[in-house]
């Protein structure tokens, strides 16, 4: 590799991160840590929006399941501080969740904890939590589980109730009772009372089956898997710079190309970078045997201590090993193993040639590490985890690993087990103690893990494997169903679809539902087989013997009676160490060894899709080719268009009503033109009408399915049939755009299920698309000629005589509308009421906003009108239908706009006023003043009332105030000296030999550049008082004149003139007492450069503070060229500031001049 310059530090930044196990006990600060990702973003979303539909015999039971490590306990905590706090709902700092928080409002709810491992029983944890909630005396509390449950419930009768329940970081040991019945039954008693129970599943009660099967039929199961942390260490502990991408890039194919083994895709290898993803494998089982073990935590502690090095440098597995080893060795089911540990470091490793030690003890740390999972390493895995290899010869680095593991394996037969795997290598680790008992309990039971548990394991699998997938439970059968849906993203649409599962060569089911695709997961091509052109084949690899026995040990682990509890004390351990080989083997059949069958080809799953973090990713993917074949002529939108964009653009775009809207606009333009029916604008898009729409295939078929239909309408489930077929391929979202454009445009109405009709006047009321049963064309023959004229005399005044049917009368009715337009528009009442800031508002103006948006969509429909898009006939019809075709609509929305007006005449009164007073000086006219404190009292006392008749008030009092005050300031303005007066003041100090001095001295480096500024300054505001501007009119806008003049300073400003002298005078001898302490460097200077007798003349003045003659040309000359000398704590900083008296200045004074 060549070398790299950059450092680690140049290509990361890293981010501290403090872990903490009081987050229960301290909510603000489990919510102010959290680091939210995507996943969890959504996740914690989620379940607020669960707690906001919480009531009186409607709750819910959420669980959340994932590797010891993922953050489960802190996600519950964060959820319980959202919840059981009113003041921290906004602070999450994720956008998406303090909207779901929002929901919450100030609603309150009770937080109960429950710790499991603290005592005996789930029953006593929750009578301990419940205490400590609510006070009641636990004596009190009864066992029985739902007479407890409704004493919290009851004790907040103004609050619902919220249990969450953990597993103890402060146990001792591991929970070994089975709560899963337990915990079930309390999610049935919420569901039914009407409260909500949340739980983090540990291990212990993580199983779906056997004894924890209630769990699964009784609760909403969310997964939380080790993709999250990546994000968490990705954006928040080591977020990359820019341009370090190409540089990591190269980092990465240099691993990959001389250690054999490593397996880790580059996106991973990135996103974790400078953390090796070795790490990320074997934490989860650190934390199996100390559960204080923080991977963040210990992730920025470990990068604050390799930014220094070079960019190539990673984190290793061995620096994990070296921070929890002490803690590892208290650990008495590891004590045997590290005996062994040490006795080959003693005997093997330290016999090692000095140049192989350090190799040699990193394998025995490895192996040491990697034996916690209990599956053991091969050589390659140890040298790719512990960056041992050889760039000259990487196959020789993994053949002296595997040497120095077989001196291991004879060294210490008894402690080290060797097995073989499936492809042939040896994997090599350490034997736990107490552990083989249960091993060969597991072979010995393999053999009655029949096809059908291998099946319900691998369904498991699937679904913790893709969080946003699962089987239901056939109730039925007492098993999980064959069959789930499921979605993928194509071109801005959710295609729902469906997958099947055939492993066990069942029949091939016929899709039932409005599913766009099928994919069966089938042994073999023939089983996926189906006459649907849209049915995809998932083939995996073969499943080996090691895979069959491992999905079996962990059917036994999570459903054998006998198992479980005889040896319920190494459950826990082998249980999440069986979930991560199984989650490896079900990775290699299902991903990396399988293919997809699609139209009587096969194709191998891309790295992308085999490493989607989704199902839906993974099909969004793999079935991209498909999608692209059979619907070519699919609009493409930029984003997802879902049923909330469907919403807005229909009630707001459609209608008219809310066309001012720059974000409606996006979202029309996004949604709106790829389909065809928007036009584009100057000011945005705009609703394409119905000879534009006609030209549109997807209308055409529309109406032909409306004329042909043996009654006057067609049904919606055929238009839906009609526009999904190829070559468009659309789904239900994009239909309901285009008809809703259809029917703005007035060529259909929709037909509900009560037969009533909703046409374009109606769309800005929500559409429940659940109750339109068919589309029709619409019925009767719209507004007369002499209506639209009476609408037309409504809005402009014009004559009601002029017809739209009367050629000549055009040009008068578009002229008409045209200055009405004018005057909306010059009146900017939309632009100044959006300005308004929503605590200014009140109810009664809020509501009459609306009607801002009528008139706004009238002003539209007229530019419409101007630009030749509409007719004089369709522009009228369009304001009439505005108003719903009734005057009496009409005239409320105007007296709307009355009471807006009247609204922002006050607003704006009120804020120019405030702005005004906060400005304004004191007087000392009592009158004025007095008046001052009485207008601010009221302009600021309550700025949400907006009553006409306090605005009449304001403007009078405001009106008489303006005049007292300005009278007074021009008064005092006009009394200043002349300007004559100021100019020849000014002019006498610069005459003087001061004033030379200082002007001089100014542009030396050695003399303080503050004050030049401070003199100039002085100047500048003397200079000023020379004013000649209108000051009434200066005054009518701000409280003051731009000549800088103050009511406070008026008596002072004859002694401004003064005021400078002293200033310039008093900078000159701050000056030369500062030369003190450079005298050295004076004479140093003098000595260089042949100016003896200047350097003692000058030294002989600084050194006499009386002597009080000017500096000659020639010192300042030697000064200008002193160095000026950064402030070290010494030296001239350390001199007293010289503040004179003001007898003192007037001696100086005399003295200068």
């Amino acid at each position: 590799m060549k070398r790299i310059e950059q450092k680690v530090k140049d290509l990361v930044e890293l981010r501290q991160y403090s872990s903490n196990y009081e987050y229960a006990r301290e909510p603000a600060k489990a919510l102010a840590s959290y680091r939210f990702t995507d996943v969890t973003s959504d996740l914690m979303a989620k379940w607020i929006e669960r707690a906001c539909h919480v009531s009186d015999g409607n709750g819910t039971a959420n669980a959340l399941a994932g590797f010891r490590g993922v953050g489960k306990s802190h996600f519950l905590n964060t959820f319980g501080a959202i919840v059981g706090n009113a003041d921290l709902r906004s602070r999450a700092g994720d956008s998406h969740v303090d909207s779901a928080a929002h929901g919450l409002g100030r609603r309150k709810f009770n937080v109960v904890w429950a710790f499991r491992g603290t005592e005996e029983s789930l029953v006593a944890e929750l009578q301990t939590g419940i205490a400590e909630a609510t006070g009641i005396s636990r004596a009190v509390l009864s066992s029985d589980l739902v007479e407890l449950l409704e004493s919290a419930q009851t004790f907040g009768a103004d609050a619902s109730l919220v249990v969450l329940i953990d597993t103890s970081l402060d146990r001792s040991e591991r929970v070994s009772r089975d709560d899963g019945p337990m915990l079930g039954e309390i999610a049935e008693i919420a569901k039914k009372r009407g409260f909500l129970v949340c739980v983090a599943l540990d291990d212990d009660i993580a199983g779906a089956d056997g004894a924890n099967a209630a769990i699964t039929r009784s609760y909403s199961i969310d997964y939380l898997d080790l993709e999250h942390l990546y994000k968490i260490v990705d954006a928040h502990i080591f977020p990359k710079f820019p341009r370090s991408n190409s540089v990591i890039h190269e980092i990465y194919n240099y691993y990959r190309a001389v250690v054999p083994g490593f397996r880790w895709s580059e996106q991973r290898f990135s996103a974790l970078f400078p953390l090796h993803p070795a790490i990320m494998e074997v934490a989860p089982f650190i934390r199996l045997y100390l559960h204080e073990f923080a991977l963040l935590g210990f992730a920025s502690e470990a990068g604050a201590r390799i930014m220094g090095r070079p960019a190539n440098s990673l984190i290793a597995p061995d620096e994990v090993f070296d921070s929890v080893e002490k803690s590892l060795r208290k650990v008495d089911v590891l004590s045997a193993a590290f005996e062994i540990y040490d006795r080959l470091n003693s005997e093997v490793v330290a016999k090692q040639p000095v140049v192989k030690r350090l190799h040699a003890k990193l394998v025995l740390k490895g192996m040491m590490l990697f034996s916690l999972s209990e599956e053991g390493s091969t050589a390659a895995e140890i040298g790719a985890s512990m960056l041992i290899f050889d760039e000259g010869d990487p196959s020789a680095a993994v053949g002296e690993i595997e040497s120095v593991l077989v001196a291991f394996a004879a060294a210490a037969p008894d402690g080290i087990k060797t097995e073989s795997d499936s492809s042939g290598q040896n994997r090599y680790s350490f034997r736990l103690d107490a552990k083989d008992g249960l091993k060969l309990a597991l072979q010995d039971a393999i053999e009655k893990v029949g096809p059908a548990q291998i099946d319900a394991i691998l369904k498991r699998l699937l679904s913790e494997r893709f969080p946003d997938f699962s089987f239901s439970v056939d109730e039925s059968e007492g098993r999980l169903a064959d069959e789930a849906d499921a979605f993928l993203l194509w071109r801005g649409g959710v295609r729902k679809g469906q997958l099947q599962w055939n492993v066990e060569n069942g029949n091939v089911r016929s899709s039932v539902g409005a599913q766009d695709w099928t994919v069966i997961v089938a042994a073999e091509p023939g089983q996926a087989a189906s006459s649907d052109s849209m049915s995809v084949g998932w083939i995996p690899g073969a499943i080996v013997a090691s895979d069959r026995d491992a999905f079996a040990r962990y059917w036994l682990l999570q459903n054998d009676p006998t198992i479980r509890s005889e040896h319920k004390e190494h459950l826990a351990t082998a249980i999440q160490t069986h979930a991560a080989s199984t989650a490896k083997a079900f990775q290699r059949v299902f991903l990396d060894q399988a293919m997809l069958s699609i139209g009587g080809f096969e194709y191998n799953l891309t790295e992308d899709a085999r490493g989607a973090a989704t199902l839906s990713q993974l099909f969004s993917i793999m079935l991209e080719p498909l999608f692209e074949t059979r619907f070519p002529d699919h609009p493409i939108f930029p984003h997802v268009v879902g049923p909330k964009e469907v919403s807005t653009i229909v009630s707001g775009f459609f209608t008219g009503s809310a066309t001012a809207d720059d974000n409606l606009l996006r979202l029309a333009a996004d949604c709106c033109l790829p389909l065809g029916i928007a036009t584009r604008g100057e000011t945005g898009p705009s609703p394409a009408d119905a000879e534009e729409l006609r030209r549109l295939e997807t209308v055409r078929i529309v109406l032909e399915l409306v004329d042909s239909a043996s009654d006057p309408s067609a049904k919606i489930s055929d238009v839906h049939a009609a526009l999904a077929k190829e070559p468009f391929g659309l789904v239900a979202e994009s239909v309901h755009l285009i008809l809703s454009a259809m029917v703005a445009a007035r060529m259909i109405e929709f037909v509900t299920t009560r037969a009533d009709r909703i046409n374009h006047r109606s769309l800005d009321l929500k559409v429940s698309w659940d109750d339109i049963v068919a589309v029709a064309r619409p019925v009767g023959s719209g507004i007369s000629v002499e209506r639209l004229g009476r609408w037309l005399h409504l809005l402009t005044g014009a004559d009601e005589t002029l017809s739209v049917s009367r050629e000549g009368d055009t040009e008068a009715i578009k002229q008409a509308l045209a200055i009405w337009q004018a005057d909306w528009r010059t009146s900017s009442v939309a632009a100044r009421y959006a300005d308004v800031d929503d605590c200014s508002l009140t109810t009664r103006t809020w509501r009459a906003s609306s009607s801002i948006k009528s008139f706004d969509s009238v002003a539209g429909s007229i530019d419409r009108l101007r630009s030749g898009e509409l007719s004089c006939e369709d522009c009228l019809t369009r304001i009439a239908d505005a108003f719903a075709d009734q005057e009496s609509e009409f005239s409320r929305r105007s007296d709307d706009l009355i009471l807006i007006e009247e609204f922002l005449a006050g607003f704006e009164l009120r804020e120019k006023a405030v702005s005004y007073l906060a400005k304004s000086e004191p007087t000392g006219e009592s009158e004025i003043d007095n008046l001052r404190a009485y207008l601010w009292d009221f302009v600021t006392s309550d700025l949400s009332d907006h009553d006409p008749e306090v605005s009449r008030l304001i403007t009078n009092q405001w009106s008489r105030y303006q005049k007292l005050y300005t009278r007074h300031f021009v008064d005092l303005h006009n009394a200043i000296p002349a300007e004559a007066d100021i100019r020849e003041k000014l002019q006498q100090v610069k005459t003087t030999d001061v004033w030379w001095e200082f002007e001089t001295l100014s542009g030396i480096p050695t003399f303080d550049a503050m004050r030049k500024i401070y003199v100039g300054g002085a100047i500048d505001a003397m200079k000023r008082l020379d004013c000649n501007r209108n000051v009434e009119n200066e005054l009518s806008a701000s409280p003051g004149c731009g000549c800088g003049f103050s009511i406070l300073e008026a008596e002072t400003i004859g002694e401004k003139p003064r005021d400078l002298w002293q200033m310039i005078n008093t900078a000159l001898f701050e000056y030369r007492r500062s030369l003190s302490v450079r005298i050295d460097d004076i004479l140093d200077l003098a000595s260089e450069t042949n100016s003896e007798a200047i350097g003692a003349s000058l030294k002989k003045l600084v050194e006499n503070e009386n002597d009080l003659r000017r500096l000659t040309v020639e010192e300042i000359g030697l000064l200008s060229s002193l160095r000026s000398i950064p402030s070290t704590g010494g030296g001239v900083d350390n001199i007293t500031a010289f503040t004179p008296e003001p007898s003192e200045i007037d001696a100086i004074i005399d003295s200068l001049t």
